[in-house]
């Protein structure tokens, strides 16, 4: 598999085309080969779905901290809010024991419990889509990722909005400027 040659870079191409490891009793044609590949893509959707489901799970079971008797010791952990408006907040170290486990850097393993709360408490119809296979999960990830604080400005910063027709909503920023929302993007009105 490694082509010593090139000082251990994997070798694409063997002799007679591309380097693909099968079992010694496999052989397959290309119907075959599409097909294997296919549910390997199947497969390997349905872990990353599983992986994001256990890492609510785990934030589930972290969710909570452990009473002491004296307060709150400085250095002693505490619950963060890490996903958007909505979500449960996670006793602080948690993601960081998950990212270990998984080989994540604490900054991943954050982001992966934040997407897995986002999806489940604020974008509950992406992430059944993306259980059955509609998207793929790194884009629910990245929708989770991309409205977190979205919500948040628009909630919480003041801004107002109408709904004059179904489809078309009109915003209202704190410092009085208008944006038109509709099937073809955001447009400021002045």
């Amino acid at each position: 598999m490694f082509d010593t040659a090139n000082r251990g870079v994997p070798a694409l191409f063997g002799p007679s085309g591309p380097a693909v490891e099968l079992d010694s009793d496999e052989t397959l044609d290309a119907d075959e080969t599409l097909q294997a590949a296919r549910a390997a893509q199947r497969s390997a959707h349905a872990a990353e779905v599983r992986l994001v489901e256990l890492a609510a799970h785990w934030a589930d079971l972290h969710a909570v901290l452990e009473p002491v008797a004296s307060g709150v010791l400085p250095g002693c952990e505490r619950l963060v809010d890490l996903g958007g408006e909505g979500t449960p907040a996670v006793c602080e170290f948690a993601p960081t024991e998950l990212g270990c486990e998984l080989g994540l850097s604490g900054y991943a393993a954050e982001r992966l419990v934040a997407d897995a709360l986002d999806l489940r408490h604020r974008l509950p119809r992406v992430w059944a889509r993306t259980r059955i296979g509609g998207f793929p999960v790194w884009i629910a990830r990245r929708i989770a990722r991309l409205t977190r604080f979205h919500h948040r400005l628009k909630t919480h910063g003041r801004w107002q909005v109408a709904q004059p027709f179904d489809g078309i909503l009109v915003w209202r920023s704190p410092h009085g400027h208008h944006y038109l929302v509709d099937h073809t993007g955001t447009q400021r009105l002045n």
